[in-house]
């Protein structure tokens, strides 16, 4: 009886470190993951490769942009981006984020794209519950995700710019709200640069976004923590992740970035 009690401890032990596992999700981009994990958002299969030793760790995902992926009004849309299926979706609103990320050093912006952003990292919004995207496009009072990591060229060099807050939509009660900077690093091309985001999602002001980059706070300092506040759920759906190049502004030279390392968790357990 006694064996009995130990072997059932021992059972309970291991289960419960299994289920603190599950609450991680992580992808190395060893290989091209699969389409009903990581969705694509590309022109085609060429746009998404996976490069061989050439990552943070072993391999790495190359997401690329070339001057002709250009689609919708005067062909300035341009994106080449995977996000994580609903499959993945954080069952709670406290959730880290963890990433690295590399631009290749020979990559050029034109002159007249001096200050433009692309976006590289995004958490976005869906549909609300029991909603389909074509609603969401007609009655979301809220453009741009509320949380968006950019790559901008200046005079003086490359930098990412973290974005926060809700964007409304004109002629809706909303329009006042709009999305700003709360961060800027600048960077160097041809170097890997190691992501974490925490996030609490919320409708309301209790909601906040704290990011570092290298280990080092990218957030500002508040005077308490490395927090910054409000409000970034544009509805009740969870949001999800979305990784690579989303611009709307043509460029006559092929534009990517490699993501590697990528990992979520809901539990502070997972923290490295």
């Amino acid at each position: 009886m006694k064996k009995l009690i130990f072997y059932s401890m021992i059972l309970g032990f291991l289960l419960v470190g299994c289920t603190k596992n599950k609450s991680a999700f992580i992808e190395d981009f060893e290989t091209m993951p699969s389409k009903k994990i990581w969705k694509r958002e590309i022109v085609d299969s060429s746009r998404a490769i996976i490069k061989n030793e050439f990552g943070k760790s072993g391999n790495s995902i190359e997401l690329i942009l070339l001057p002709q992926d250009g689609k919708g009004k005067d062909n300035k849309k341009f994106r080449a981006e995977i996000h994580l299926s609903e499959i993945n979706d954080p069952k709670t609103y406290h959730v880290y984020y963890q990433w690295s990320f590399y631009i290749p050093k020979n990559q050029k912006i034109d002159e007249n794209n001096l200050h433009r952003q692309t976006i590289i990292a995004q958490i976005h919004s869906k549909p609300k519950p029991g909603n389909n995207w074509n609603d969401y496009k007609k009655t979301n009072p809220f453009n741009r995700p509320s949380i968006a990591l950019g790559l901008t060229k200046e005079e003086d060099g490359i930098y990412v710019n973290l974005k926060y807050g809700l964007n409304g939509k004109k002629n809706t009660k909303y329009a006042h709200l709009k999305w700003k900077e709360i961060a800027r690093l600048k960077i160097k091309r041809g170097e890997w640069y190691d992501v974490l985001f925490e996030v609490n999602f919320s409708l309301n002001d209790d909601g906040y976004i704290s990011a570092k980059i290298n280990q080092e706070p990218f957030t500002p300092f508040n005077g308490t923590d490395y927090k910054v506040y409000g409000a970034n759920m544009h509805n009740e759906s969870s949001n999800y992740f979305k990784f690579g190049l989303y611009r709307y502004w043509k460029n006559s030279s092929k534009q990517s970035v490699f993501l590697d390392q990528f990992k979520m968790w809901e539990n502070i357990e997972g923290v490295e």
